[in-house]
């Protein structure tokens, strides 16, 4: 799958679908690694890859794509938060934002608005 969406980002750079797609699969690719170091850029990448996405995606069209994308990048961002306490406080921060970006678009049909609403109230109770 990694190859096909590969050749098809060689061939329109800014298609939010592709750039979704590689973000899915270099971030399952991730969990399968066994080296943190590599996990961890393997998130990086996954993480960018998102953020391409969401602001690749159509606003007319896609605001799901967009939605989803903030979501999955905040999550991860989460996950590097819990396992790198040195850089915890950024990466949270990174997250939030994230979330609120995808609460920003409303509730759309596929998208991730509740997610991101109950992950900004769990934030605040951890307060």
């Amino acid at each position: 799958a990694k190859a096909v969406l590969d050749a098809a980002l060689k061939e329109k750079p800014d298609n939010a679908r592709v750039l979704f797609g590689l973000a899915e699969v270099t971030s399952k690719q991730a969990s399968a690694l066994d080296d943190s170091d590599r996990v961890e850029e393997a998130l990086y990448a996954a993480i960018d890859l998102y953020k391409r996405a969401a602001q690749s995606a159509s606003p007319e069209s896609e605001k799901w794509l967009s939605q989803r994308s903030y979501v999955a990048a905040a999550k991860i961002l989460d996950f590097i938060a819990e396992t790198n306490p040195a850089l915890a406080e950024k990466l949270t921060a990174e997250a939030t934002i994230a979330y609120d970006l995808a609460i920003k678009i409303g509730k759309v049909e596929g998208g991730a608005y509740e997610e991101a609403e109950k992950a900004i109230k769990q934030r605040a109770q951890k307060k």
